[in-house]
């Protein structure tokens, strides 16, 4: 019964002490990061994207909630053509609809069934027609 406890006043020096310390491991892990995103990103580059093939090209993946998982792979090129044809391939249970049209190449695959990917190819064609369509001219 005889104890007493005492509080002590949070000074502005502790508080920003505590910034400061707090600012600076966020700043060394979110370098961190970004090193090891930098070092994954060239040699994921090199893995999908072999030397003498440098087209630009994109990624995009998809996840639904019963974890069904869809990729597009999208590749520019320097040839137009004017024809667009949809083929199939099934490679180690992935299908795989592939595309050209105009200068870029298309590639949809997914462990899914081949009338359901060509359903989401067609969406994904139309979607990128009407995109195209709507692109200012220059």
């Amino acid at each position: 019964m005889g104890e007493t406890l005492t509080a002590r006043p949070a000074t502005a020096r502790n508080g920003v002490w505590r910034a400061v310390v707090a600012t600076s491991i966020g700043n060394a892990l979110e370098w961190f990061d970004l090193v090891v995103y930098g070092f994954f990103a060239v040699l994921i580059a090199r893995l999908f994207f072999p030397a003498g093939n440098e087209k630009p090209g994109a990624l995009f993946m998809y996840e639904n909630a019963d974890k069904q998982r869809i990729s597009l792979l999208v590749r520019k090129d320097n040839e137009h053509t004017s024809e667009t044809a949809f083929r199939y391939a099934l490679e180690d249970g992935v299908g795989v609809f592939y595309w050209i049209d105009d200068a870029c190449g298309y590639a949809l695959s997914g462990r899914v069934d081949k009338p359901q990917l060509l359903a989401i190819a067609r969406v994904v064609y139309g979607e990128l027609a009407a995109a195209e369509a709507a692109a200012p001219k220059p």
